[in-house]
């Protein structure tokens, strides 16, 4: 195997759930635009996480509200903030977008061919395509629920 190229990558076909497709995905030890763009999710975590946290502030606000007037005041900062929670959330969803879609393309996937892939990376197994990004080896097996990479 050769490390330069990146993790393999086990997928299920989508035109033939009977068969296997194996891609490559970039790491960070075979394309440093892997760690921007990793970190470039961490920093949408955290701009979601603030963003989550002052709408909660927000809402308590409204909560506290005691007067008709209090109550329209509070409601426009959780509106706004509710606005700014929607754009974090959107912009997580556009970074984890752009890790998937550019680790298969900087492993030599078309771009087509790296946006058609990453629609069969589940949400749920990220953490665990982000670790071996960063760790640079091994073999993730996407054909099975749970933890299924050596």
């Amino acid at each position: 195997m050769d490390l330069k190229l990146g993790l393999i990558v086990k997928l299920t076909d989508p035109a033939d759930p009977a068969k296997l497709v194996k891609a490559q995905f970039a790491t960070i030890r075979s394309n440093p635009k892997m760690d921007a763009l990793l970190r470039d999710c961490a920093r949408a975590d955290v701009a979601e996480a603030a963003a989550i946290r002052k709408y909660q502030l927000a809402l308590d606000e409204l909560d506290k509200a005691a007067t008709p007037e209090d109550v329209d005041a509070a409601q426009e900062r959780v509106d706004k903030a509710n606005e700014a929670r929607f754009d974090a959330s959107n912009a997580v969803l556009a970074a984890i977008h752009a890790f998937v879609v550019q680790g298969f393309a900087l492993a030599g996937a078309t771009p087509e061919l790296a946006e058609e892939l990453s629609a069969h990376v589940s949400p749920e197994r990220l953490p665990e395509l982000k670790m071996k990004c960063q760790f640079g080896a091994g073999v993730l097996d996407f054909t099975q629920t749970g933890a299924q990479s050596r």
